[in-house]
């Protein structure tokens, strides 16, 4: 079982040619995105999560009273930033493909950007929701409490178009070539 496990997990590293020089190709299937070049895939995608990215930090510094006082405003706001994250890394892991994104790359990045970011929208939903609730549970400061639903609804507002741009590029499959290897 763990030998299935192990070969599973090392799969990929079979679509690796040795050539004769010692250098490794890559031989698998890859993806090309059809409407537009990867580079400007890259930029946009990078700019969208970062300005997620900054939203949150900054919400994350308003003392505004639901993430100062309350765990339903904490612990989705924690669980945005660490999905933002996670997204971060999966776009770093893709940089270094230039156009032609390697299968097992896709597989395990590029198709899960929609179900991230999505993850991501809903805890920063839930923030904000966790903010009214607060603003109107007792003394809290009306305009820290709407600046941190201002910069929430702006977090939403990068990741909602982050998810839209992804879902926008198709892309297309297509089968490695066969090189020479040294036996």
């Amino acid at each position: 079982m763990a030998d299935v496990k192990k070969n599973a997990r090392k799969r990929y590293l079979d679509m690796f040619v040795k050539q004769e020089d010692g250098s490794f190709v890559y031989t698998g299937p890859y993806y090309i995105p059809q409407n537009t070049d990867w580079k400007s895939i890259r930029k946009i995608l990078t700019r969208w999560l970062v300005g997620c990215a900054a939203c949150l930090l900054l919400a994350g510094v308003i003392p505004a009273k639901g993430m100062i006082h309350s765990w339903f405003v904490l612990f989705p706001y924690v669980s945005a930033v660490i999905m933002t994250i996670v997204l971060a890394i999966h776009l770093i892991r893709v940089t270094d493909d230039k156009g032609n994104v390697h299968a097992y790359t896709y597989e395990h990045t590029i198709q899960w950007y929609s179900p991230d970011s999505l993850t991501v929208l809903f805890c920063i939903v839930l923030c904000a929701a966790g903010e009214i609730f607060a603003a109107f549970s007792g003394d809290a400061s009306v305009l820290w409490e709407l600046a941190a639903i201002a910069v929430y609804a702006l977090a939403a507002f990068c990741i909602w178009n982050f998810r839209t741009f992804i879902n926008a590029v198709s892309w297309k499959r297509k089968e490695g070539k066969k090189s020479r290897t040294r036996q």
